[in-house]
């Protein structure tokens, strides 16, 4: 009778319990990353696809970040930007249409590696040469941008 009484209440603590998940059973993950003006940059990315997204603290929802390419609308001064994932690295490509720019369009693509956390940003500048820059990103809570350790 003791056993059982035992083994009901093991029961009802395992069931009152709420489980938590860690946040990288989520499928969305984020980073912020330094970037060449020593500013930091953040990215909420969807771990099966590496699509981007943003969180609306309001909605308590994760939105996606670009619809212009599936809507066919863009507006000038909004880069399009595309990202998926490759070999566990996040790679984001994004184009900023202008006139002011040579070719009628800036291009930067950034290579996030996902293991080491370091981000590789390539584009040209004024003078049309390549430029390289390297920074490293850290891991944050997508919801609340704290780190995480």
């Amino acid at each position: 009778m003791f056993r059982i009484f035992i083994l009901v209440n093991f029961l009802l603590i395992l069931v009152a319990c709420k489980v938590e998940k860690s946040l990288f059973d989520e499928p969305y993950k984020a980073l912020i990353c330094r970037e060449n003006d020593k500013s930091f940059k953040k990215y909420i990315f969807h771990t099966d696809t590496g699509y981007l997204y943003f969180y609306s603290k309001i909605k308590d929802k994760f939105i996606p970040f670009n619809l212009k390419k599936e809507s066919g609308f863009f507006i000038n001064d909004i880069p399009e930007v595309f990202s998926t994932i490759k070999k566990n690295k996040l790679v984001i490509t994004e184009i900023l249409y202008s006139n002011k720019f040579k070719d009628g369009y800036y291009k930067t693509k950034r290579i996030i590696n996902l293991d080491r956390l370091s981000q590789k940003i390539l584009y040209k500048n004024e003078k049309n040469s390549h430029v390289t820059y390297k920074s490293l990103c850290n891991w944050i809570d997508p919801k609340t941008d704290m780190k995480i350790e």
